[in-house]
């Protein structure tokens, strides 16, 4: 796949120069996803999620899943499933990325707030 060739050359990267990487498994709308096209659309993206989680998990990655992070009423293209989500969205991917830096950052961590 040339997309986690990509990936695969960030990982890399920051192995070289000793960083600290995180990928964001984005959010997509899962419920329009069931509604709009059926359980095969689901079964694929909740495998690809899986193919992505362990690859790059076992590469050392930290990789926080935000597949099904974000619930059907945040998202503001009805019409499709898409990753366009609205402020409350975002503050539940943003709290779920940091929480997961924890391991890295544990003195510089507090709760938002929200």
């Amino acid at each position: 796949n040339p997309r986690m060739a990509e990936f695969d050359a960030i990982v890399d990267l920051a192995r070289e120069r000793g960083w600290n990487l995180v990928f964001n498994l984005m959010a997509e709308n899962m419920e329009k996803a069931e509604q709009l096209v059926g359980d095969d659309l689901i079964f694929l993206m909740n495998e690809n999620r899986e193919l992505l989680l362990n690859y790059y998990r076992a590469k050392g990655v930290l990789v926080v899943d935000n597949l099904s992070g974000v619930e059907d009423s945040q998202f503001t293209d009805q019409n499709w499933t898409t990753e366009h989500y609205a402020e409350k969205g975002r503050k539940a991917i943003a709290k779920r990325v940091a929480a997961a830096m924890k391991i890295w950052y544990p003195d510089d961590y507090w709760e938002a707030g929200y």
